[in-house]
């Protein structure tokens, strides 16, 4: 209600809210929408939050996968070795060519195929890849000295034990290194493209 030259006019307000129930539900409906955006923003972070996990755990079980794959692989090619040397040093009968092309291919081929997947996954100037590269160069020149990357020089019992020793002592290496890798990426909270697996800091 207001004053026009001097006398009453009621006016009204069509968006005011006219009595206290219409007041209530105003308020109501405005309550209900924030919510529902505060949910879906809830909502999406944590749907945002568990991709990033999942991506992580991705990334972790492919680098553990790695590393584990390429020390069983030089533990079988280390069995190969141990085998070889112990027909020299006890004097028993040798492989036939065949044979020996056979054995010694499969895990002189297999360690390579993991020495590359390491390689691409940790980089070449990693601790533990340049580990692994050391005790597959041994093995391979032990188990096929005329091969490319071989000595050359037919092996002895004692040529045979210091490879073997030689490649055991790397491969050794190569465990602690990977298992540094393991707990940098497990402790790490960035993401894998940041892990620091080289100097061990965990980023």
């Amino acid at each position: 209600m207001g004053l026009l030259n001097g006398e009453q006019v009621h006016t009204s307000n069509a968006y005011a809210p006219r009595t206290l129930a219409d007041a209530v539900g105003i308020v109501s409906v405005i309550s209900t929408a924030t919510v529902a955006i505060a949910v879906l923003y809830l909502t999406a972070r944590v749907q945002r939050r568990d991709r990033v996990l999942a991506r992580d755990e991705a990334a972790f079980d492919e680098i553990r996968q790695t590393l584990d794959t390429g020390g069983i692989a030089l533990t079988e090619a280390l069995l190969v070795l141990d085998g070889v040397a112990e027909r020299v040093r006890r004097d028993l009968p040798p492989r036939s060519d065949a044979e020996a092309e056979v054995e010694d291919r499969k895990v002189t081929d297999e360690m390579w195929r993991c020495e590359t997947r390491l390689g691409i996954r940790l980089g070449t100037n990693s601790a533990s890849y340049l580990e692994y590269l050391s005790a597959a160069q041994i093995i391979h020149a032990a188990l096929r000295p005329d091969s490319r990357g071989g000595s050359g020089v037919a092996a002895t019992a004692e040529s045979l034990a210091h490879d073997y020793d030689t490649a055991v002592d790397a491969q050794n290496r190569y465990f602690d290194q990977a298992r540094a890798v393991l707990d940098v990426a497990g402790r790490s909270t960035s993401a894998p493209s940041r892990w620091n697996i080289n100097s061990g800091a965990v980023s």
